[in-house]
Order: C-alpha cells, then structure tokens, then sequence
C-alpha cells in the first residue's frame, strides 16, 4: 500500500520514520482550528463586561456584539461547502485560519464600535468556513471503531478554547488594554495551523481527505492515503469497494442536495442535520457567552463571576473529555443524545425552580453545573460525529454546512436577544426557555436519530436505504 512521492502523486509521502504517526497528527492539528470558535465564546463571556464600558456601548450594540461572531459562522457555512468540495478540505481549512487571523487583528485595534463587528464578523466567517471543512475531514479521515472518539475532538477543542479564554479573562482583567489583548490572543492558534498547513505533505504528513480525493478521480491517491491514516488494509478495500461502485457521482451540486434532502436522503437530513442544530438550539452558547453577566447580576464581583465561569468551563471539558475516551464508542451516539438532553431538561427545571422561589445565587450556579455537565454528556460532542457520519460521501460537505449554519443562527437569535430580553423576563424566563427546548430536542432525537455506532461510513447508509429484492421487499 505504499508509494513513492512523485509530481504525479504530490500528496504520496516517502515512508519515513516518525514521532507519531499520520492519523494522530492530523486530528490534533484539525482540532485545533475549533479552539478558535472555543476561545471566542470563552474570552467574550469576560471581555464583554470590559469592551462595553470602553467604547461606551448600549443593550442594542452589546447583542450586536455577541451575536456577530455566531452570523459570521452562519453566513460562511454554506460558502465553505462548496469551496471545500471545489478546492479541498486542506484549502478551506487555509483559508479559515486567514480569515481568523484577520479577524483577531481587527477586534484587538478595534478603535469604534464598526471596527469591532467587523473583527468579529471576520472572525466568525473564518470560523464557519474552519468548523465545516473540518467537520467533513474528520469524519472522512477516522476508523470507524473509533469515528466517535476522533469526530469528538472537535467539539472537546472547543471546551479547551472556552477554558483558555475564562483563564485569559481570569489573569488580563484589570491589565492596560486588557480587552484587546483577550480578543487578540485568539490568533496564535490560526497562526500555528495555517503554517503548518502552508508545508508539503511530505514535510508535515498533513492530508488532504482521502474521500474528497476518491471524488475528484484521484483514487489511487485516496488509497494509498486512507491507509496511511488507518493501517487498516481490509477496512481500506471495503471502502475502495465501496468507492468503485459510485465511481461515476461527483460532489452533489447545491440543486442536488436540496432535492435529495428534501425526497431520496430525507431522513439522513432530518437525522443527521437536525442533530447538528440541537448542538445550539438547546441554548449552550447562551449559557456559555453570558455566565459572568448573569453571575454578575446576582449580584456577584466580576471577579468571582469569572472563576465561576473558569470552574463550568474547566467541569464541560473534563465531561467531554471522558465521554470521548470511553463512552461514545461503547454506548453509541442516540443513548448519549438522550440522556444528555433529560439532564439538561433536569437542570433548567431546577434553575426555573430557584428563580422563582428566589433561592438565591447557588441554584443559579448549580443549575448552571449541572446543564453545562449534561450538555458535555451528549449535546455537545455527539452532533460533531453524527451528522457527517450519517449524510453520504458527496453530500457531506455541504449537509454539515447547513447543519452548522442552521445551528449558528440559533445562537445567533440567543445572544442578540438575551440583552433586551433578560431585564425584563430575568433568570426565571431563561431556566423556562432552556427547559422549553430542551425537551423539544429530546423528542426529535427519539423520533429522528437512528443508532451508528461501530459501522463504516458507507455502510451507515444501509440504515436508511435497506437493500431490496427485485420484488422490492426489504431483505434483512
């Protein structure tokens, strides 16, 4: 299976010996673009309390503020699939990290009230365009005995980027120009990626996708390039066996997903899409962006509404964390959904509870535990490996866009409306509307999602599309 590099095959790399192989590096490495989106969501939740008071901004601004950054990862999704299935995963990817370095840049020497949405505008589409290439990538570069726990990464990178930014919020807070150094910090990342994503593939051992490889006619390549990710010969010939017999159907055009999704593929995209717009319809990024403004206005010092936020987010990741390890390939992707929204559900009951009674500061902090626990359980790593693994090879690209953009206008509509709604409807409306949604995702997964743990990609659509006999009865 191997080959030598040659003009003919630039992405085949001379076998060499290495400190890690293929696989790891390139799952880490595609991870880290999420930390983007993560850090963002994190260093907001505390530079918001300081950039609003500099540039002396209103309710109205401020909801711009928060929600820019969500829109720019809506408005950019669905570009972003058809470029990663025009030009490549590695080239979208590339252009994510520009667009964020950018963006970084803006928000730091924001001077008004316009440079700061444009930076976080900017930095939002090259996070859209980031999330939906690597979203596809790793689906497409991962075993399947182990899809769960790669696809996972992305989400689990997110959580480390929220963590870093409370921790940056935690140590800036109080410095000169601290907002502007929060808000720049988000650059390193992208900068680390795009360069190494600018080297060779026989430099780096970074890939492009052996399944967007096998569309464009390039089999051999994808070939020898699943292997390398895999060693795994005879899931590698299942795959190739399965390439062959769809050798003639090129990436879906946006005309062709749409009828598809909406006839033929209907209920891989109410499965696979709707799954991942519960990643955000259940409110996280609300919780997430606005913890320290609710803990403040419980009448807590922005201080320690920040270590709070510190604790919540450091509490998501190591969840996430453990449900990557050892819980997404042993007890599957639908059992994980459910039990992660019925927690969720429990939580906002909990926290409506105490707003209501007037309980105090605790429930608020204890409600909020407990949602960002059970959201790390199921909500928010799930989707990340469900939605591409259930939406065939050539509409891949393109569902997980709208998924993404679907899921981002949800956060987009929670946080341009929490500053005018929350003095007026308080926590006890926002527990309320947690609960409302919660239980509405938890009966969507019930009626829509199928379990895939442990099958290959291509096989995943048996599920949907049971093999027929000439009588068309389905055989078992």
């Amino acid at each position: 299976m191997s080959a030598q590099a040659s003009e003919a095959t630039p992405l085949v790399r001379t076998p060499r010996k290495e400190c890690c192989s293929a696989a790891l590096r390139v799952r880490i490495l595609t991870a880290v673009i999420s930390l983007a989106e993560g850090y963002d969501i994190g260093v907001v939740n505390g530079a918001v309390v300081l950039f609003r008071e500099d540039l002396n901004l209103d309710s109205f601004q401020v909801g711009i503020a928060l929600c820019v950054f969500a829109l720019g990862v809506a408005v950019s999704a669905p570009m972003a699939g058809s470029f990663s299935d025009w030009a490549g995963r590695k080239p979208a990817m590339m252009v994510a990290s520009t667009l964020l370095i950018i963006g970084g840049l803006l928000m730091a020497f924001a001077a008004n009230f316009e440079m700061l949405i444009a930076g976080r505008i900017t930095a939002g589409c090259g996070a859209g365009v980031g999330l939906t290439a690597v979203t596809a990538y790793m689906s497409e570069v991962s075993p399947a005995h182990a899809r769960g726990f790669y696809s996972s990464l992305e989400e689990l990178f997110v959580n480390v980027g929220n963590v870093m930014g409370y921790i940056v919020n935690l140590l800036l807070m109080g410095m000169p120009y601290d907002w502007r150094i929060m808000l720049g910090l988000g650059i390193v990342p992208a900068t680390g990626v795009l360069i190494v994503l600018l080297l060779p593939y026989s430099v780096t051992g970074i890939p492009e996708s052996p399944r967007y490889l096998q569309k464009v006619g390039r089999l051999d390549e994808a070939k020898i390039v699943l292997f390398d990710l895999l060693q795994d010969e005879e899931e590698v010939e299942r795959a190739v066996a399965a390439w062959k017999e769809e050798a003639n159907e090129s990436m879906a055009t946006w005309g062709e997903c749409w009828t598809a999704f909406s006839t033929t593929h209907r209920r891989e995209a109410l499965a696979g899409i709707g799954c991942g717009v519960i990643n955000m319809f259940t409110g996280i990024q609300l919780m997430m962006v606005t913890t320290t403004t609710l803990l403040v206005g419980t009448g807590m010092s922005k201080d320690q509404a920040i270590k709070v936020s510190v604790m919540l987010g450091a509490t998501k990741a190591a969840v996430m964390l453990i449900v990557a390890l050892w819980m997404l390939d042993t007890w599957g992707r639908r059992p994980l959904l459910q039990l992660s929204l019925a927690v969720c559900t429990a939580a906002s009951l909990l926290g409506s509870t105490g707003a209501y009674l007037d309980l105090g500061e605790a429930w608020v902090v204890i409600g909020l535990c407990i949602f960002v626990t059970g959201y790390s359980l199921g909500v928010g790593p799930v989707p990340w490996v469900y939605m591409p693994e259930v939406i065939e090879n050539r509409y891949r690209s393109k569902g997980c866009a709208i998924g993404l953009s679907a899921a981002r206008l949800c956060a987009v509509a929670h946080l341009f409306s929490f500053p005018i709604l929350f003095p007026i409807f308080g926590l006890e409306g926002l527990f309320t509307f947690l609960l409302t949604v919660n239980m509405i995702a938890w009966l969507y997964v019930v009626t829509f999602c199928p379990e895939t743990r442990g099958l290959s990609l291509e096989s995943i659509q048996d599920i949907f599309h049971p093999v027929e006999d000439q009588k068309g009865e389905k055989l078992p």
